[in-house]
């Protein structure tokens, strides 16, 4: 009888098993599942006086957590595919590199005197940083960094005081605003060579560059004389001039490439430019004071202005051109001079709640170690029914070994089975 209950223990304790094997692998997926609804949009806001970036979840308008950077944070971008985002930090002379699925910084980057502009090619295998200089020394040189490699940086010279960037959709060119040359460099991409340098219209001083999505245009402002250039990418000449507000800064177009958005420094405002016909459209959209930093959501749907002296952000919907979020605080002096919004990921915070409380191995790995537990239990079970079959008189009745035996079996099988879908 005393044996007959050990088999029966052994047979409860497999079932055991059994049940916490099927809870962690459900419990995994339902958590990986979990992360995976929870993408969105995110905003990564430079605070300049602050030294951080506040990370801005677009689907609540919430400030998600706060990253410490280096020193007066300017420029910012975002990998094409999320995982990374690049601030310039002018007063440090560096780049910090912020991974998205931990929001902290993995890893900073000395580039040189005043790196303010900042951009990604489309493929996400280079960045490129304006360094515009400071106080005492104008800068003529935009860093390349290899993204797989960000030790490797290399330099390349264009004109004087460069001061915004965009990279063409292609990837093959970069468009530098270089501030006060007055006029767009041209660089090639593969060969990190200057191939052009554009001259805008007289007293032209250009900040923000933007291309729209066919490549075909560069939209460029210029706060000395408040307006925005048209550069046509096939003869690199300038077809036309828009009036906007005072000191326009940053600029995006729309991911259709209908609407560009212009922050308008020092009227607080951001103008609406119909790229169809190349002149601004309804009146100026007032926002917070001093707006520098712009940028378009991957859908299209809205726009996000950082405040500088309010320190805060405003948020735009493309559809009517009204403001419908204002205001929202962020960290001091926000310029988020740059595309800073990412495409939709998993939300930071839910990611790492779930992996603290529960280790999330991948599905094959949840399988092999399913399987395999499962077979060295039932290997168990077979083993010592086998031994009580062979003493006979240790009275255990052969409908208990049959049984407790049996379920060794069912798990071997059912282990090999879940092993076998793991490696496949």
């Amino acid at each position: 009888m005393k044996n007959e209950k050990k088999l029966y223990s052994l047979g409860l304790a497999s079932v055991t098993v059994i049940l916490f094997l099927s809870f962690f692998s459900s419990a995994s997926s339902a958590a990986i599942a979990q992360s995976d609804s929870s993408l969105s949009s995110y905003a990564y806001i430079t605070n300049y006086g602050s030294n951080n970036v506040s990370v801005i979840n677009t689907s609540t308008n919430s400030v998600l957590t706060t990253v410490p950077v280096g020193n007066g944070p300017y420029g910012v971008a975002v990998t094409p595919d999320g995982t990374a985002v690049y601030v310039a930090n002018q007063a440090s002379n560096d780049v910090s590199i912020i991974d998205t699925a931990k929001n902290t910084v993995k890893s900073t980057q000395f580039l040189g005197i005043g790196p303010t502009g900042i951009a990604v090619t489309p493929d996400g295998t280079k960045v490129y940083v304006t360094l515009y200089g400071n106080n005492d020394k104008r800068g003529n040189e935009v860093a390349v960094i290899d993204t797989a490699d960000t030790n490797n940086i290399t330099h390349v010279t264009v004109r004087d005081s460069p001061f915004g960037v965009a990279v063409s959709p292609d990837g093959k060119k970069v468009y530098v605003a270089n501030d006060f040359d007055g006029t767009v460099s041209v660089i090639d991409n593969a060969t990190n060579s200057v191939i052009n340098n554009i001259v805008l219209h007289k007293n032209e001083h250009p900040g923000g560059i933007a291309a729209t999505p066919d490549g075909e245009k560069v939209y460029v402002t210029s706060g000395s004389t408040n307006n925005v250039s048209v550069i046509n990418t096939t003869t690199n000449t300038v077809i036309a001039m828009i009036p906007v507000g005072q000191r326009p800064t940053g600029i995006v177009v729309t991911p259709d490439g209908a609407k560009v958005y212009v922050a308008n420094l020092d009227s607080h405002s951001v103008s609406v430019i119909d790229t169809a016909t190349n002149t601004a459209v309804g009146n100026p959209i007032p926002v917070g004071n001093r707006p520098v930093g712009i940028a378009v959501t991957p859908d299209g749907k809205r726009v996000y202005i950082a405040n500088a002296e309010d320190s805060t952000f405003s948020v735009i919907d493309t559809g009517t051109d009204m403001l419908i979020t204002e205001n929202v605080n962020v960290g001091h002096a926000p310029k988020a001079f740059g595309q800073f919004i990412s495409i939709p990921i998993r939300e930071p915070q839910v990611l790492q709640q779930v992996q603290e409380h529960i280790p999330i191995p991948n599905n094959n790995t949840v399988r092999l170690i399913t399987g395999a537990i499962l077979i060295i239990v039932g290997l168990f079970l077979v083993l010592n029914t086998r031994k009580e079959n062979v003493d006979i008189e240790i009275g255990v009745s052969t409908k208990t070994v049959k049984y407790v035996g049996g379920t060794g079996i069912v798990l071997i099988v059912i282990g090999a089975y879940i092993m076998l879908n793991g490696i496949i």
